[in-house]
């Protein structure tokens, strides 16, 4: 059964909540202005690893930034090491906002309400702008936008939310996003 993601805090209070400028109404042209409080991200490539389980999970409300990025691939060589990005999550009642810097400098944001079945994670975009538009559509991250329901799934701690998702011609693609306390 497919339901809509739920408000989930610690302490009852949304460590996320107050003067957060992705809180504040957004230009049209482009979906949100959050601002961007991660730091750039590599991505490491495994050959022939394990892929991890994804255990589902309650997504916290929050801001989240990428902390870790795995290619699981079958092309050689293992561990290798490319930039991948910079990217701040925004998660509250069901809907997420999203800003990502490319190692390029260009701007990616994007908002979308999320839904859940068990650990499957259904991403719907209500917004996609970019700085340079040649990135059009979503691929890598945010691939479940493009991608049948049941290939994304998700784990998710009071702390963490790491997510699974196919990636173009790689096998498998995990982000791994850490909680702020704001």
């Amino acid at each position: 059964m497919l339901v809509p993601l739920g408000y989930a805090t610690e302490a009852g209070a949304d460590p996320g909540a107050g003067s957060d400028a992705g809180d504040e109404p957004a230009e049209a042209a482009q979906c949100n202005e959050l601002k961007q409080r991660g730091n750039p991200v590599e991505s490491v490539r495994s050959v022939g690893g394990v892929i991890p389980t994804m255990n589902g999970g309650t997504i916290a409300d929050g801001t989240y930034v990428l902390t870790a990025v795995t290619d699981f691939n079958d092309v050689p060589p293992d561990g290798f090491q490319a930039p991948y990005g910079t990217e701040t999550l925004r998660i509250r009642g069901g809907k997420i906002k999203e800003v990502f810097t490319y190692p390029s400098g260009d701007v990616r944001r994007f908002e979308a309400t999320l839904s859940i079945d068990g650990a499957n994670l259904r991403i719907t975009p209500t917004c996609e702008w970019d700085s340079n538009p040649v990135h059009f559509p979503l691929l890598g991250d945010w691939a479940p936008a493009a991608y049948p329901f049941v290939a994304t799934s998700f784990s998710a701690s009071p702390t963490t939310f790491t997510f699974s998702t196919p990636r173009g011609n790689h096998q498998r693609l995990i982000l791994v996003f850490k909680r702020l306390c704001d």
